[in-house]
Formats: structure tokens, C-alpha cells, sequence
């Protein structure tokens, strides 16, 4: 017994130098793709961060969500603001819960801001026009019988905090947020 196992020693030995390099070239492999990932992603956030500032935009990491937003006040369409957005890596903002609206009321508790919703005519239902899901939250005004608008009015805006279907060619700030 002790025989074989000085064999099945001496040739995991010989042999085993090249089995020894191979994992520790993968592992080196790993750590650097798992280091390229990860610094990769902080790039990303930075270029984000970066180019929105440059447009006189303001910053935002988000503390309820693993996004990072950036507010821009400058009158553009929906879909302007849409161009815009993408040309940063990004999208109209998408509020996915009550929590995320009442931390973006904190920050745009005044004025028009576009947000993300579009409605889908062909279905008569509203969505996210990134995602493409349905709204599952939603906070219309509904003092203002919102959304209101048929088929004139297909986009959506934050009112103070409260949604309203408006037409896409009126010009409003803009919400872009970078999810991972």
C-alpha cells in the first residue's frame, strides 16, 4: 500500500508541475477577470458620473435602489431626453417602488421631470419604455384624473411627485438613471 502511494505521489509530483501551473495560471485568470469586472463597473459608474456632470447635470447614487441617477434641467422632448440618456449609457428614469418615489421626491420635489413611461397604444396599457414591463407601481395624480390624455398624450412625467400623461413633444427636465 505504502508503495503505491509513494507511486501516486511521485507521478502527481512530476506530472503535477504542469497540473500546478495550469491552476495557478487560472486562478490568475479568475482574480484578473473578477478584477476586470468589478473595475470595469466603477468605470462605468465614473464615465456615468462624469457625463452628466459635463451636461450640467447632478449626480445621485441611489440609497434605496443599486443605481445612480442623474437630474438634468434643460428642456428637451421625451425623446430627446430619451437620446440623451442612452448617449450616456443610461435610460429615463423607472420607479419600481413607493420607497424609490419617496426618495426621488427628496430630490425633485419640485418642477416637470420625464420619467420613463410610455404608453403602449396598441395595448392600452403603460410601460417602462427601457425594460418594456408594465407599471407595477404607480403614482398618477389622481385628483388630476391621470392618466388622462387617449391617445394625445403618450408619455410620462413627474409632477412635483405625481405622475401625468403629457404629449412627448412638450419639453421638460430629465431623469436619466444607470441600473446594474
Amino acid at each position: 500500500m505504502s508503495l503505491i502511494i509513494f507511486m501516486v505521489t511521485l507521478i502527481a509530483y512530476t506530472e503535477g508541475q504542469s497540473l500546478y501551473n495550469d491552476i495557478e495560471n487560472d486562478i490568475s485568470f479568475y482574480t484578473t477577470q473578477a478584477c476586470y469586472k468589478e473595475c470595469y463597473e466603477k468605470e462605468e459608474i465614473l464615465q456615468f458620473q462624469l457625463k452628466c456632470e459635463n451636461k450640467t447635470g447632478k449626480y445621485q447614487a441611489g440609497n434605496v435602489t443599486d443605481t445612480q441617477y442623474c437630474f438634468i434641467r434643460s428642456s428637451l422632448t421625451w425623446d430627446d431626453g430619451k437620446t440623451k440618456c442612452q448617449s450616456f449609457n443610461s435610460y429615463l428614469l423607472e420607479i419600481n417602488s413607493e420607497a424609490e418615489q419617496n426618495w426621488l421626491m427628496e430630490e425633485i420635489s419640485e418642477d416637470r421631470w420625464w420619467i420613463g413611461a410610455r404608453e403602449d397604444t396598441d395595448n392600452e396599457v403603460w410601460v417602462w419604455d427601457h425594460s418594456g414591463d408594465e407599471l407595477v407601481f404607480q403614482n398618477w395624480d389622481t385628483v388630476g384624473s391621470q392618466p388622462s390624455g387617449g391617445t394625445a398624450e403618450d408619455c410620462a412625467l413627474s409632477d412635483e411627485g405625481l405622475w401625468h400623461d403629457y404629449p412627448c413633444d412638450s419639453r421638460y427636465n430629465i431623469i436619466c438613471e444607470r441600473g446594474k
